[in-house]
């Protein structure tokens, strides 16, 4: 779709492909296991609820009350307070369904505490900081000599392809449709959309991670831009 604007509906086919066909054997494998239509994890409807609850932090944190803790099988934890409510049985995705729905019920209660905690989830996505989820970066980096010896880490990346976005974004929209424009769009577009979407439930390291092949892109583009003006007024 990027770099073949003369095609655009072959383009758009073979994006589309692209995105369905590892979500789909994730699909099937799961429907094969379990009988459920389920399209990557089952807990989706958790996550929500540990990243938007009245106690949440923005990063990884437990409500006091649910039987949910870092200490314990968390598969095993987030079944236990469901079916006792239910009193019954629940299968994963009328699990998740129940955590989504006690998510919704977190929300209504303090709509105005909420608000406030996207504006934190938002602020720590691009936090120089890797924040730990169940692992902690910093214990594996103390004892790794790769990681211990990478010069670049997402603090420095953040900031500059933040200002890459902002140049993009700020450009006349006759540029854009160059095939560099778009390309430069189609990746400030899929880092925002990603931050939005990480930020819907809580930020941490290994959660944001995936994004850090495109902020490296726009990181890159942005310290080359600086570069060009600085030698160009010199």
């Amino acid at each position: 779709w990027v770099r073949a604007p003369r095609k655009p509906a072959a383009a758009a086919i073979l994006f589309a492909a692209g995105l369905a066909l590892p979500l789909g054997v994730s699909l099937a494998r799961n429907v094969a296991v379990s009988g459920e239509i389920v399209l990557v994890s089952p807990y989706s409807g958790l996550n929500a609820y540990l990243g938007n609850s009245r106690e949440a932090t923005g990063s990884l944190s437990f409500p006091h009350g649910r039987g949910l803790r870092n200490d314990v099988d968390l598969r095993h934890a987030a079944h236990v307070y469901p079916e006792s409510v239910e009193g019954r049985g629940l299968s994963e995705s009328q699990v998740s369904a129940f955590w989504w729905r006690e998510t919704g019920r977190e929300i209504l209660a303090d709509p105005a505490r909420w608000a406030g905690l996207m504006l934190r989830k938002l602020r720590l996505f691009w936090s120089s900081r890797e924040i730990p989820n169940h692992l902690d970066f910093y214990f594996f980096r103390s004892s790794s000599v790769p990681l211990s010896a990478a010069a670049v880490s997402f603090g420095m990346l953040a900031p500059l392809a933040l200002a890459a976005a902002i140049l993009i974004l700020a450009r006349p929209l006759r540029g854009a449709a160059s095939p560099a424009g778009r390309r430069a769009l189609f990746l400030t577009a899929a880092t925002l959309l990603y931050w939005l979407v990480c930020s819907s439930f809580f930020i941490g390291d290994r959660f944001r991670f995936p994004v850090a092949g495109w902020i490296a892109i726009l990181a890159g583009a942005a310290l080359g831009n600086f570069i060009s003006i600085f030698i160009h007024d010199a």
